[in-house]
């Protein structure tokens, strides 16, 4: 946003400073991922299993593995009494968010966040259909500004969303508030893939064929962003290192599709 400065006159400027630039230059391009994700909303799950051949249901079960689900005290055996809390950030249509209350014995408070009102809705719509004892809680929300206590979630994770924030770092620094000491942040991704042979028929895919093929039934301007995204992403180590700077130490790292998507552990400290 603008900012008044005074000028060695009397008379006052509006000038923009390069960081309020830059902020403003943030914020719109934040609105633009919002007004892009609310438009294929309706297309999102349909060409998720089409375009990813259904890995990413495969993805989503091997996360869904790594959510601990041991009682907070670790004497109690029985189920009786769940208290554990998972945040779900940037949680689409809930896939996983619905995956875990229906998996997950230990917990009794689950958050599905996201900045997306046509996401929420079509998530919401779906836990609808799917009636449980535990609810969810919908919130509509900032990564970078979660309407959550500190120190309130055993469990945060986050699917193919980190790179749609703009504010990365602000929004690490948010998960690792929100989270208790030992608490844990599970991050799903998709990062830049290295070169190779098999690395050039995976670009060939993502960034020509699939763009094509979700253009016959959403909007192809929206899955042109999904590797332009990637690309300008940072590597696994380089997000270790920005975890490791706000308390979460890195745990363990698994793979898929040629490195092309990972699933990273970390642990607050």
């Amino acid at each position: 946003m603008a900012e008044k400065h005074t000028a060695s006159s009397s008379s006052s400027t509006k000038q923009e400073t390069p960081s309020s630039h830059a902020a403003s230059s943030l914020e719109e391009k934040q609105k633009n991922i919002i007004h892009l994700f609310d438009h294929i909303a309706k297309r999102y799950d349909f060409l998720n299993r089409i375009l990813s051949l259904r890995q990413d249901i495969r993805w989503r079960k091997k996360l869904l593995s790594w959510i601990p689900d041991s009682p907070c005290n670790h004497t109690q055996q029985d189920t009786s009494n769940p208290n554990k809390t998972l945040a779900d950030v940037a949680t689409g249509t809930g896939d996983v968010v619905l995956a875990a209350r229906k998996k997950l014995t230990h917990y009794s408070h689950y958050y599905a966040i996201d900045l997306s009102e046509g996401m929420l809705n079509l998530a919401r719509n779906k836990a609808q259909r799917q009636p449980h004892n535990t609810p969810i809680t919908f919130i509509l929300a900032d990564g970078c500004s979660l309407p959550l206590p500190d120190t309130s979630a055993d469990c945060l994770t986050i699917s193919f969303g980190l790179r749609n924030i703009q504010r990365r770092k602000l929004a690490i620094k948010e998960f690792s508030r929100v989270l208790k000491p030992q608490g844990i942040l599970l991050i799903l991704e998709f990062f830049p893939v290295k070169k190779g042979i098999l690395s050039s028929l995976f670009r060939l895919y993502f960034y020509r064929i699939l763009p094509a093929i979700a253009g016959l039934f959403s909007q192809k301007s929206a899955y042109r962003y999904l590797p332009e995204s990637v690309s300008h992403f940072i590597s696994e180590d380089a997000l270790k290192t920005e975890c490791a700077s706000f308390g979460l130490s890195f745990e363990a790292e698994h793979r898929f599709t040629l490195g092309s998507c990972s699933l990273l552990r970390f642990k607050k400290t």
